[in-house]
């Protein structure tokens, strides 16, 4: 019997096993560029590039000061392909994209606008697209967020600075940001202790699927309509024949990609 809590799998063009990139498929030499520049280069010479991050589980996990996840593997290995060093640096979720915009890092994940005069994307095809919604114990669980007299008395944690749904906002009486580390593990195992009713995520694929470990006792509805499409941002002081460089790495993981 079907169990009734049973999640609407994402495309599978979405997060698939928490792919950071569609169609990513599995590197190989063929990722390597060729250019007289770049062979030329040395390991000392080689220019180090400033990835910045904020956390953003599973794909960028913060712990301890340390910085992990598949999204730090694909954005690490894009950036070595095209021939330089990384290095990454956290930032509060606030202030990561006014550190690209002050020119202060190389490159952001996430980032949400494509369109900022201030900055660039890798790529105008997005990394994955963010579904938010509410999640609950499954003993406590709302169906449809759309009946809002359903959950807007509920007490509500969500990640400290994160863009909540404007139907949360306008409705949500009572709403709790969690600040610090590993956000989204917090809130959720609030919820499971019953210290909150509901955890907001911003991508409630990342918490509800067959193979997360909250499934046996979580489950999440969607806020249905609303959805954030998320990109992989560029500083503008780049050089263009870095921008060319990483974009070159990029469409060979993707060969589809058209900007």
């Amino acid at each position: 019997m079907k169990d009734k809590y049973s999640p609407i799998q994402p495309p599978l063009n979405l997060l698939m096993k928490y792919s950071f990139f569609k169609r990513l498929g599995l590197f190989s030499a063929a990722l390597a560029i060729t250019g007289s520049s770049i062979s030329a280069q040395s390991r000392e010479e080689r220019l180090s590039l400033t990835v910045g991050v904020y956390s953003y589980p599973p794909l960028v996990n913060i712990a301890d000061g340390h910085i992990s996840g598949s999204a730090i593997d694909d954005l690490g290995k894009i950036v070595r392909d095209a021939g330089y060093s990384v290095i990454y640096r956290d930032f509060p979720r606030a202030r990561l994209v006014l550190a690209l915009k002050r020119n202060d890092i190389d490159l952001a994940f996430p980032v949400y606008n494509s369109s900022s005069k201030d900055s660039s994307v890798l790529s105008r095809e997005v990394s994955l697209v963010e579904i938010p919604g509410l999640c609950f114990r499954k003993d406590n669980f709302v169906p449809f967020l759309s009946a809002v007299n359903h959950w807007s008395q509920l007490n509500i944690v969500y990640p400290a600075g994160a863009e909540t749904a404007p139907i949360l906002k306008k409705y949500g009486r009572h709403l709790l940001p969690v600040f610090g580390d590993n956000v989204l593990e917090r809130t959720i195992k609030m919820v499971a202790s019953g210290r909150a009713d509901a955890a907001y995520s911003p991508n409630i694929s990342f918490v509800y699927n067959l193979s997360s470990k909250y499934y046996p006792y979580i489950a999440c509805s969607s806020f249905f309509g609303y959805s954030t499409p998320v990109y992989i941002g560029l500083s503008n002081k780049l050089p263009a024949t870095v921008v060319s460089n990483l974009r070159q790495v990029k469409d060979r993981i993707n060969p589809h990609n058209v900007d």
